[in-house]
């Protein structure tokens, strides 16, 4: 732990920073254990960086090591140009980090609805019991695994060890669509698009190659599963919509819908939000069995089942419509 409230260890780090972006155009920086950290320091370099470069990515995690005093915080960043991990959303998606047997909503937990919601809406304060931590969405990262702890595919073969592997597919697919289509930054761990594995390993620092190696034979044995992420992101870059800038955009153009148990449901106004799509309507089934809803209004086109994605429209659907277990639907007008 280094006392970055000192002057001489603040302008070191605020020189080390500048010389990285002036010297070498490094446009990001994310800060390991960035909730040791002093807020002063951290205004500094937001308010230095930034005037060298507005488009500078900072971002760190919120927390410290075991038993430290954390002094920024989730929430601190309010305000600032800094973005911070959000353990929320991750533990709401794929349970606890801490034990690999408690899992989410996308392998079927229950009662995680609101959480997910919190998260679907950029942690900002969207209404009386759907709010968390930041004022605005891009402060925070949304995510559900990173180099720390087990990869997804680990974490969900030993949240269900006995669950078939298309389970843990779907599980793959809806845990990422559900950050991908949320609002705020979205952060994926490299791999996670073919079903990265460290055996179980979750804590692989001194593990070696044969452990922390990308494994690119996997994108062959699981190219349906990639190729649904790429096409998801593309979904994401493709519609504004899924990208809105500020609170209040946030508030104005997204509105959550009744679902049944386990299932989150919202519209957004994607005209209104600056999107070639008039309206777009997202569902995630987190249930491990089929699920009914009915589609409001008129008649919608299908862009996603949670295993086809199709800008194009796969097709038109109205009324009530059957959900596949843990599954991500995606429709538009």
């Amino acid at each position: 732990e280094i006392a970055t409230e000192r002057p001489m260890m603040r302008k070191h780090i605020l020189d080390t920073l500048k010389m990285w972006v002036n010297e070498y155009r490094i446009d990001g920086f994310r800060f390991d254990l960035m909730g040791l950290m002093d807020r002063e320091t951290i205004l500094a370099i937001d308010r230095e960086l930034h005037a060298i470069d507005e488009s500078i990515l900072l971002y760190g995690e919120p927390w410290g090591g075991w038993g430290a005093t954390i002094t920024f915080g989730k929430g601190d960043q309010k305000g600032t140009g800094v973005s911070v991990f959000n353990d929320n959303l991750r533990d709401a998606i794929r349970g606890s980090v801490f034990d690999e047997k408690i899992k989410g909503f996308a392998l079927g937990s229950r009662a995680k609805e609101r959480r997910i919601m919190r998260g679907i809406v950029g942690s900002i304060e969207y209404s009386n019991d759907i709010k968390d931590f930041a004022d605005d969405p891009a402060e925070t990262i949304n995510y559900v695994s990173a180099h720390d702890n087990q990869t997804l595919w680990d974490k969900n073969s030993a949240a269900m060890p006995d669950a078939p592997r298309d389970l843990l597919l779907s599980a793959q697919k809806l845990s990422n669509a559900i950050v991908i289509l949320s609002q705020g930054i979205p952060f994926l761990h490299g791999g996670v698009d073919f079903a990265r594995t460290k055996y179980g390993n979750e804590n692989s620092y001194n593990a070696g190659v044969e452990i922390n190696k990308m494994d690119y034979s996997r994108k062959a044995e699981f190219i349906d599963l990639f190729t649904y992420y790429k096409d998801i992101i593309a979904l994401r870059k493709n519609h504004p919509a899924f990208r809105m800038t500020s609170s209040e955009q946030i508030r104005s153009n997204l509105t959550f819908l009744d679902a049944p148990r386990n299932i989150v449901a919202f519209i957004i106004n994607g005209k209104s939000a600056g999107d070639s799509w008039e309206e777009i309507l997202v569902i995630f089934n987190g249930n491990l069995e089929p699920a009914e809803i009915t589609l409001p209004d008129e008649s919608w086109n299908l862009a996603s089942d949670g295993v086809r994605v199709s800008e194009a429209s796969l097709e038109r659907l109205s009324g009530k419509v059957t959900l596949e277990p843990i599954s991500t639907y995606v429709f538009f007008k």
